[in-house]
């Protein structure tokens, strides 16, 4: 590997960055209740329901911020005495039976199953004592049979990163690579910042025909936890064989989505899902967002219908989840789209099996055509992350709103955010240089995932998989889950950004 001068026209892309700084501190051995957020839930009902202080859930749960639990999330519940409950008694209070309840209306209201509530009152359960106005009953402190163990966590107290990305090319795909480390090496500054010991190895990734030996030799010399890229996916193999990624080494993939399974590691993480990933979470909010709607899927002419394979993955797992779907051939005009129209006052949503701006400005074009035709009717389009609006790339903004599009992506930035002026700005101080108007932004996605993934390994050493941490995220926010494969972890955040047809953009969250 060549030394700094050789990195000069990268800004401050210096070959090792070493900062100085403490450790995280971890927490002593506890007992917990694991505890799957259901939807409805608050931190003040687990508090009340387990008998403990929210105080104790945020000191056991070190990254919850606020006072808010996000719907699936698992939270640690100490598992303590209860000195506040009804005296001699494993109740927390007394429920007075009032008339017309019902068991599970009563175990409903105090977040129990009927089980639980029926095992605290032993009498009831067996036919004793009938429910009626005026009897109470014991309502239970929560149980459950998922306790764990947490032992003392201990992170990293000094960080040793490898990244291995093309970086001294003339092609686009270097020019990305180089905008994405910068943004990596203004992470690793935030957390110079904020105390921590780190260094940064970095290798020039060979061309794809190329191998990875010799690099990864180089590699597994800097001792590193983790590892970010390479870019090809003719390296993926060779990583993910390699001795440093199987005996623990964290390795984030930053832009590929298309590892083959067997690449696939416990200690992967792809920043962008794998098409059935990627499916499922664009189901699993288009399920939320339009329930009950009629789905029209457009297939367009060959040579256009670039998604073709995830429209119709995208259709079945609708399909599974209960949602009525029509389907038009290829050359379908305004009419055939008039009639797919659902006629019982319900939206149509449209999807169609092509990202490509040249034949999703065909879409558009026609269902704008189709509102001026059918001024009354309620519908919509699912578009594709490359038909995002920018000065350089994608469909006009007018396109998209004339159409109601609803972008499904894993990433929004907004330029007018005081966070991402003043990220731009600092950027162009660092390096001279200004941020690519692409989807998504380079420099904005190295930060993000820098920053997410060298404060876990600072706060949790190499116990970090897939814990929620409070990041303050640019454009993409992570959130790890592993994936369909059971083979290493994926983002699974998703959005839907709303070009309405009031000119009004806004953002609609899985979370």
């Amino acid at each position: 590997m060549t030394m700094y001068n050789n990195f000069q026209r990268l800004g401050r892309a210096l070959l090792v960055v070493v900062f100085s700084g403490i450790c995280l501190a971890g927490w002593g051995q506890n007992r917990f209740y694991k505890h799957t957020v259901q939807a409805g839930e608050t931190l003040y009902g687990l508090a009340t329901r387990y008998g403990v202080s929210i105080a104790q859930i945020k000191q056991s749960n070190k990254d919850m911020s606020g006072d808010t639990v996000r719907l699936g999330a698992t939270v640690l519940i100490p598992v303590v005495a209860h000195p506040d409950g009804v005296a001699g008694t494993d109740c927390r209070e007394m429920h007075k039976v009032q008339r017309k309840e019902t068991i599970w209306g009563i175990a409903k209201q105090y977040g129990l199953t009927v089980e639980a509530l029926l095992a605290a009152n032993p009498d009831l359960a067996s036919g004793k004592d009938k429910l009626k106005k005026g009897l109470f009953l014991c309502i239970p402190y929560a149980t459950t049979d998922s306790i764990v163990t947490v032992n003392p966590v201990k992170g990293y107290g000094h960080l040793r990163i490898a990244v291995v990305l093309p970086l001294l090319g003339q092609t686009v795909e270097a020019a990305r690579c180089v905008e994405f480390y910068r943004g990596f090496l203004m992470a690793v500054d935030q957390m110079k910042k904020r105390g921590t010991d780190i260094t940064v190895s970095t290798f020039d990734e060979p061309k794809a025909a190329e191998g990875m030996a010799g690099v990864m030799d180089k590699v597994r010399a800097a001792q590193p936890q983790l590892l970010i890229g390479p870019l090809y996916p003719s390296h993926f193999a060779g990583t993910a064989s390699d001795a440093l990624v199987k005996g623990g080494l964290k390795w984030v993939v930053p832009f590929s989505s298309r590892l083959d399974k067997d690449d696939r590691t416990d200690n992967l993480f792809m920043l962008n899902a794998p098409e059935d990933d990627k499916a499922r979470l664009v189901a699993d909010l288009f399920l939320r967002t339009f329930s009950g709607a009629k789905v029209v899927v457009l297939h367009e002419p060959a040579g256009v219908a670039n998604e073709k394979a995830f429209a119709d993955l995208l259709r079945r797992h609708l399909a599974s989840g209960g949602m009525e779907i029509a389907e038009l051939p290829a050359g379908y005009g305004t009419a055939q789209l008039k009639n797919a129209l659902a006629t019982d006052g319900r939206r149509t949503i449209f999807i169609t099996d092509t990202s490509l701006k040249n034949g999703a400005a065909g879409v558009t074009a026609k269902l704008r055509q189709l509102r001026q035709e059918v001024a009354v009717a309620r519908f919509s389009v699912l578009g594709y992350p490359e038909w995002m609006s920018t000065d350089s790339d994608g469909l006009p903004r007018t396109e998209l709103c004339g159409a109601d599009t609803y972008v499904f992506t894993s990433n929004y930035f907004n330029p007018y955010a005081q966070a991402t002026r003043d990220f731009k700005s600092s950027y162009t101080g660092w390096f001279k240089a200004d941020i690519e108007n692409v989807t998504p932004r380079m420099a904005p996605l190295g930060y993000d995932a820098g920053l997410y993934m060298l404060m876990g390994l600072k706060a949790y050493g190499p116990g970090f998989s897939r814990q929620e941490l409070s990041v303050n995220y640019l454009q993409t926010p992570l959130r790890f889950v592993a994936s369909v494969s059971g083979r290493g972890n994926i983002n699974a955040s998703m959005y839907f950004v709303h070009y309405g047809v009031n000119d009004i953009v806004n953002l609609i969250s899985l979370k």
